[in-house]
Order: structure tokens, then sequence, then C-alpha cells
């Protein structure tokens, strides 16, 4: 969106603000730079503002956060982000916490973690099957 210094953007959550920001914010982060760099190559302009709506927070005014923004910060989240994938792709990760039964029943792709065997054949054979989210999964040093 265009705030009153240039574009914004703002991330929507469903849950109330994390008690520890640090750690519960560092994923996030990498989300919203994410989405900074797709904006930047659209838009050829930065973002202004990197902002964080906790929607079930009870008191509003706890609502809105600011994540800074730092141009160098960019440069890390790539390099990240380009390591995430190339395990992915060299399927060096392993499933440490599977989502909800409810979310693989939903998802598109369960049938595939069964086929590549991502996940463990315990959990194949009692049809919970999840999903490959580099978030949701610990890549292998």
């Amino acid at each position: 969106m265009r705030g009153t210094n240039g574009l914004e953007i703002i991330d929507f959550k469903t849950r109330t603000r994390p008690e520890n920001h640090e750690n519960a914010l560092r994923y996030y982060k990498n989300q919203l730079y994410l989405y900074a760099e797709a904006l930047e190559k659209r838009k050829q302009q930065p973002p202004s503002r990197l902002l964080l709506y906790w929607l079930a927070e009870e008191r509003k005014e706890n609502a809105l956060m600011e994540v800074p923004f730092r141009r160098g910060d960019m440069q890390q989240i790539r390099l990240h982000f380009d390591e995430v994938v190339d395990k992915i792709k060299q399927r060096k990760f392993q499933v440490i916490q599977p989502p909800d039964e409810a979310i693989c029943k939903t998802c598109t792709r369960r049938y595939l973690c069964m086929r590549q065997k991502i996940i463990p054949s315990s959990c194949a054979e009692t049809e919970q099957v999840h999903t490959l989210t580099p978030f949701l999964h610990k890549t292998v040093q």
C-alpha cells in the first residue's frame, strides 16, 4: 500500500502478537523481506516500511508492529532463501514438525509427500501426510 513516505508492506496475522519477539519474529521478518524483494522488482522502489498486524490482539493499540527494513539485511535474506531452495532441491531436509492433519487434508500436495517419501512411512500408513514447506522442515547441514 502507499503510505505517506512511500510504499509500505503490511502482513495480517491471524494470531496474537508473540510474547518472545526475537525468535518468533525472525520467521516473519524473512517473510516480509521476501515480499519487499518482490515489491522492489515490480515497482523499482524498496518499501519505506514493513508492518505486521496481529488480528487476534485484544488491545488494538498493540496490534500494529513495525519491522525495521535495512538494505543490508536484504542480502542475508536472499542468501538464506537460496540456501534453503538448494537444500530442498538436493532433498537435504527432514520433517521435524508436520503440519496439523487438517492442513494436510486440504493440501493439494499431500500425495506428493507420500509418493516421494518426504514423510516417514508410519505417517503414510495412517494417512497423515505432510507438506514440503521449508519453514516446517529442518535442512540438513
